[in-house]
């Protein structure tokens, strides 16, 4: 009875959550099928294949995450190693993203027979969409620190909210791109916010290098989409440039994984000659 008080006032102000991640997953495939009709929405839900990679990998760091979230959560150096992780996943779903990018169109082209092929424009937008939700999952973790909640709803709510009226305005201008660009932008829009929030609480330290680096991932798409979106050896070339300047942003932590990674070697070496 005195644990069941705070831990319904942490877990009540969740419950419309599950709405609201329906309306960022269902609603655009209505209302596609409304404006567009049942042929858009099938193309739609092709280009929406790719995205189910990283629905998948969302799904299995959920699993795992609420154990890092909690053994962590008192510690004294909590806010920077939390922002740190948030940084890390960042960077790898933005690496990702971009070879998603470079090799959609090609992937289209051999898998899916050529009525779908038009899908491939989408699946980058759809599967780096779960990764934003991932990266908002683990900055949320500080609210459920402080055991207050409830901005979790509104946050969501504001990205949800331009998710539809997105959809509305961009479906019946260019087709199925819109829906999941109006997708994407409300993710991004939950992201910047509990970031912003986050950051004036002083529950979140996020460093320049992935201002940097999220500028650059904003680039890429763009130049992708308007210039390059079917090239796949130009997109591909990108996409490596782009992965090298993440890695020489975050240089520093790889450079003391690698020393890790040689001196466990060498420690399981020494104990293979001695056995």
């Amino acid at each position: 009875k005195d644990l069941l008080k705070p831990l319904l006032a942490i877990a009540i102000p969740l419950l419309p959550n599950f709405l609201i991640y329906w309306i960022f997953n269902s609603s655009d495939k209505l209302m596609i099928t409304n404006i567009l009709g049942l042929e858009a929405n099938g193309v739609y839900s092709i280009g929406a294949k790719l995205g189910m990679c990283s629905q998948l990998i969302y799904t299995a760091f959920a699993g795992g995450w609420q154990f890092f979230a909690f053994s962590t959560m008192k510690e004294k150096n909590q806010v920077k190693s939390n922002s740190a992780v948030f940084e890390y996943l960042g960077a790898i779903s933005f690496a990702t993203s971009v070879f998603v990018c470079a090799l959609s169109s090609l992937i289209y082209k051999t898998i899916f027979p050529p009525v779908y092929y038009s899908g491939f424009v989408i699946a980058p937008y759809l599967f780096l969409a779960p990764l934003l939700l991932m990266l908002f999952q683990v900055a949320c973790n500080q609210f459920i620190v402080i055991k207050k909640t409830w901005p979790n709803v509104f946050i969501l709510s504001s990205g949800a909210i331009l998710n539809v009226v997105l959809n509305l305005v961009l479906i019946p201008r260019i087709g199925i791109e819109g829906a999941s660009i109006a997708t994407l932008c409300g993710y991004i829009l939950t992201d910047i916010i509990v970031c912003i929030v986050l950051i004036k609480m002083k529950l979140m330290v996020l460093n320049a290098r992935f201002y940097i680096m999220t500028l650059g991932l904003a680039a890429y798409y763009l130049v992708w989409r308007l210039i390059f979106v079917d090239k796949t050896v130009i997109s591909l070339v990108m996409a490596m440039i782009y992965t090298l300047l993440i890695i020489y942003l975050y240089r520093s932590e790889l450079k003391l994984i690698a020393g890790k990674l040689k001196k466990t070697k060498k420690v399981q070496d020494d104990q293979t000659q001695e056995a």
